[in-house]
């Protein structure tokens, strides 16, 4: 998961590793650092936060759509931004699922338990 704001990191972060015992989730404070460690976790799952500094979410699930490695990646991005704003912004990335901030955690939890269940990612 990729975030800038520590509290919400956390609270994702927390709320990825509570989920299921075979949940890992490691968690990262810019788009740039996600890419560094990226080819050495390779994550099935990515959540990332739409706006931050220097390189935003956009530029982070585009990088990704464009390499091969990430193909099956599932792109769940984040943002407090009303309607409108994102509109503006020309919505969400494209293939990504787009959850409003502030998340629901419970949500968060039974949506990654119900992906462990069908292994979605496989």
């Amino acid at each position: 998961m990729v975030d800038d704001d520590a509290i919400t990191r956390h609270l994702l972060q927390e709320t990825c590793l509570t989920a299921h015992p075979h949940v890992d989730c490691c968690a990262m404070a810019s788009a740039i650092e996600a890419l560094l460690h990226l080819p050495v976790f390779k994550p099935h799952i990515m959540l990332i936060d739409l706006l931050m500094p220097k390189v935003d979410g956009w530029e982070l699930v585009k990088r990704l759509q464009q390499n091969e490695d990430f193909s099956k990646l599932q792109i769940i991005t984040l943002s407090a931004l009303s309607l409108a704003e994102l509109k503006d912004r020309g919505g969400p990335p494209t293939g990504s699922l787009f959850i409003a901030k502030p998340v629901d955690l419970g949500w968060l939890r039974g949506y990654l338990v119900g992906l462990l269940g069908t292994k979605a990612w496989a």
